[in-house]
């Protein structure tokens, strides 16, 4: 029987940079994650927006604790964009995994997307890629994965569902450097729904396929064991409390191979999220 964690997120007003002609956001957020197959944990951290011009960097920070042992990892993650480039932005960023037994994994990002604008029945569409290369050292055994993400994204307003709807639809292919009992190369697809309806926003997520070291939502969540991830879905609702202030909750479940297991395992995330704009 799977175990239940509840958690109260207290809030509190966090200093930050306000730049000028400019936007920043800052976020905080906790995660119970239970599953079938692993002990129970805890993720919590702070995300910050910062955009000036037509720039802008992305710091989180979070920390991953036991609930039943003194195990966990520490994650830190800066993204830098360029929207300068007419129809076009790119994106730059590191992902530093220091886990409780000291060895670290880095997950270098790099993305490329270009937007083309329909005024008739589409309004924009943006076609893309991401591209990931991740060095890993799982129990002193050094493991390279590299994962290209390519995408496309119609952003519409629709007559028939209130709100202003993202579609994307993005697939994952990975090369690893050796085989892990499922093969060299994996591969995956995403598709994602968001409507936007103020005070309200709702997004959907599914995804099927495999992957092993995967990294995930646009490279703020990696993998960096040698479980297999398999299919899931995730929902999250959020509701803008004031202009300012908005609060985000979420679910998502899928499945799970823990290395050495002959059969699949559930792993479910319930997700607190607290946002304030500067």
């Amino acid at each position: 029987m799977k175990k239940i964690i509840l958690l109260v997120l207290a809030t509190f007003a966090i200093p930050g940079l306000i730049f000028a002609d400019g936007f920043t956001s800052i976020s905080a957020y906790a995660i119970p994650v239970a599953s079938s197959a692993k002990s129970p944990s805890t993720i919590t951290g702070i995300y910050t927006y910062m955009g000036y011009d037509a720039y802008s960097l992305e710091l989180e920070y979070d920390k991953s604790t036991s609930t039943t042992s003194n195990s966990g990892q520490q994650n830190a993650v800066i993204v830098f964009t360029n929207h300068a480039t007419p129809y076009a932005h790119f994106r730059l960023g590191l992902n530093q995994i220091q886990p409780d037994n000291g060895r670290l994994a880095s997950v270098i990002m790099l993305g490329a997307m270009f937007d083309q604008y329909n005024y008739y029945w589409m309004l924009d569409t943006k076609i893309g890629a991401d591209f990931y290369a991740g060095f890993y050292n799982n129990n002193g055994n050094k493991i390279t994965a590299l994962q290209l993400d390519p995408s496309i994204t119609h952003y519409f307003g629709s007559s028939i569902i209130p709100g202003w709807i993202t579609v994307t639809s993005k697939a994952r292919i990975q090369q690893l450097s050796q085989d892990l009992g499922h093969g060299k190369i994996l591969t995956g697809a995403q598709f994602i729904v968001k409507d936007d309806l103020y005070p309200f926003s709702i997004s959907g997520k599914m995804w099927v396929g495999s992957s092993q070291f995967g990294v995930y939502d646009d490279g703020f969540a990696v993998y960096n064991n040698t479980d297999l991830m398999g299919n899931g879905l995730a929902l999250s609702c959020g509701f803008s409390i004031t202009p300012k202030l908005n609060l985000t909750v979420g679910y998502q479940n899928h499945t799970i191979r823990v290395d050495g297991a002959s059969a699949d395992a559930d792993l479910a995330k319930t997700m607190v999220m607290v946002s304030y704009s500067l």
